[in-house]
């Protein structure tokens, strides 16, 4: 975890609210990994006051950039969103656990959702570049909410789905696959990112097959380094609460207390 300045090299519309922001990494800087965060002071004005939490969405090695892909939905992500080219900005990170933490075998099976998206092609293309086999399926309400990027994927390892049928499957990503072959599932472990209700039913569906499923959780985060316990989940055993910043953000999903 370092705190430094560094420049926006792009911040561009990748779908409707949704903006995918590029910025320069310290070559002196560990290198960040899927699944795991940074946080963002906004603006030096006291509003917003508190830093914000984003995942990563990429990280390029030659080029020495990484990358957010982040959804417009208040005063810091407004503030964010009109941030130009070869402006600052103050990052903390990279911060939590990644998804390479645990154990991925042969065949993957990635579920995004929402601002999910960005953290879920991080670890396909990651997944991919180690010669490991991923089906990646990215769902939104209509597909003006789908980034451009689900389009854009040379491997063709993303299906999309959209809820309207506008676009890809019709229907929930769970919808999706429940209407995959099951031998598509043959030593599948799950990965998943989105919103909690998406991830408790990727969990079910995990379970139902006795698949290890792994979960990155979205908590709101005042500090982001453990201290205020703001971001607590509640989990199974003795423990009954884990810090989404430090001890996740990603969970195997047994772990946590589904409700």
């Amino acid at each position: 975890m370092q705190h430094f300045t560094t420049i926006v090299t792009s911040n561009d519309l990748v779908c409707e609210n949704f903006y995918e922001m590029v910025f320069s990494w310290k070559t002196d800087e560990k290198p960040p990994l899927p699944g795991q965060f940074f946080t963002i002071l906004a603006s030096k004005n006291t509003v917003p006051l508190l830093r914000r939490p984003f995942a990563f969405s990429g990280f390029n090695v030659k080029t020495g950039n990484a990358s957010m892909i982040y959804k417009k939905c208040g005063t810091a992500t407004e503030i964010l969103s009109k941030k130009n080219s070869k402006d600052h900005i103050d990052i903390i990170g990279p911060l939590g656990n990644s998804f390479v933490d645990y154990d991925h075998g042969i065949n993957n099976i990635l579920i995004a959702g929402g601002a999910g998206f960005g953290p879920m092609l991080f670890f396909k293309n990651h997944l991919l570049d180690i010669g490991r086999k991923v089906l990646m399926i990215t769902g939104a309400r209509t597909n003006a909410q789908i980034p451009q990027n689900a389009r854009l994927d040379p491997e063709k390892a993303i299906t999309i789905c959209t809820e309207d049928g506008s676009e890809g499957f019709c229907g929930t990503v769970i919808d999706c696959l429940k209407s995959q072959p099951e031998k598509l599932f043959d030593g599948a472990t799950f990965f998943c990112c989105g919103p909690v209700v998406m991830l408790k039913a990727c969990h079910d569906f995990a379970s139902s097959l006795n698949r290890e499923c792994f979960v990155s959780m979205e908590q709101v985060m005042a500090c982001g380094v453990g201290a205020c316990m703001g971001c607590a989940v509640n989990i199974t055993g003795a423990k009954q609460f884990a810090r989404v910043c430090t001890e996740g953000p990603i969970f195997n999903s047994k772990t946590i207390a589904w409700t």
